[in-house]
């Protein structure tokens, strides 16, 4: 997977939906020394209904299976790429192919659009009946599903992958996550990532006009997770707790932009008074490397 902030972020988003049921591995190594898959899950238990992953656990059901998440729309040879994966990843897992009572592909590859005759060319199916709208399978020899972000139903159900959309479909995506309660879990953990991709972006020199406006949607929700933070703190023991809800904010900030911060840096920032990491909070986009942050603790300590 590529280091692009929204493969990033689509890492991210999986290993948080899919790590309490099962093994998750990204840039998983095939056969073949250059070739990885994006994202490999082997579940240990069954996704409950209560984990509110709609068609997400459906797309995993009680198997091993792997996704390719694409942030433009996959092209022919990335098509056939993922065939040859999933092909692997049969043998690897089950020399003989499985009977299901509804076919579960291994390998399902994800995009925002694809034209009609793209779909045409691999043999790709919508099968809406069983799946729903925005879903296509491919024979089930090649054990190979593709889902269309774009054509995706805008219901909870499908909250997570349009989340890995572009565009007015993301933006949407994530509007609902901000509307879910406050202290809801997938609220908050989502929100921190996608607070994390902004600054990722922010912190890009040639920011693309969409990626702008993301910038633009998810800042204020920065200000909003940290007066979370602050207020959280208050209730659990005015002053010292509103420091330590910042201190935990803004270290899951920085191990997530520029990497896993050493035991004495972040006991460094810990030290910090209120003010300072306050400060410190609004200039992590600015940060590129670990050393950036290093300068400013010394600079500000």
């Amino acid at each position: 997977m590529s280091q692009f902030p929204h493969d990033r972020l689509n890492k991210n988003l999986f290993e948080l939906w899919l790590s309490p049921f099962g093994e998750i591995k990204t840039q998983r190594p095939m056969d073949s020394e250059t070739t990885f898959i994006d994202i490999y899950f082997v579940p240990s238990k069954s996704i409950p209904p209560a984990a509110h992953l709609g068609l997400l656990a459906q797309c995993v059901g009680n198997q091993a299976v792997a996704f390719e998440p694409y942030r433009n729309p996959v092209k022919i040879d990335e098509i056939r790429g993922c065939i040859i994966k999933a092909l692997e990843i049969q043998q690897e897992v089950c020399p003989e192919s499985p009977s299901y009572a509804t076919f579960k592909p291994r390998m399902w590859i994800i995009t925002p659009t694809l034209a009609k005759h793209k779909l045409t060319k691999v043999g790709a199916v919508e099968a809406e009946a069983v799946w729903g709208k925005g879903i296509y399978l491919l024979p089930e020899a090649l054990q190979t599903g593709i889902i269309i972000i774009h054509q995706l139903p805008v219901i909870p159900e499908t909250r997570w992958f349009r989340l890995m959309g572009k565009g007015t479909v993301q933006r949407a995506a994530m509007a609902e996550v901000a509307a879910l309660p406050v202290g809801h879990l997938d609220r908050d953990n989502i929100l921190d990532l996608l607070i994390s991709y902004t600054i990722e972006l922010a912190a890009k020199q040639n920011v693309t006009p969409e990626n702008q406006e993301l910038v633009m949607q998810l800042s204020p929700l920065y200000l909003e997770r940290l007066e979370e933070a602050r207020l959280q703190g208050l209730t659990e023991g005015e002053q010292l707790g509103e420091l330590k809800g910042y201190q935990d904010f803004v270290l899951r900030q920085l191990d997530r932009h520029i990497g896993k911060l050493s035991i004495d840096l972040e006991a460094q920032i810990r030290k910090l008074p209120l003010e300072q990491l306050e400060l410190l909070g609004d200039e992590i986009s600015s940060f590129n490397r670990m050393t950036d942050l290093l300068t400013w603790v010394q600079r500000n300590s």
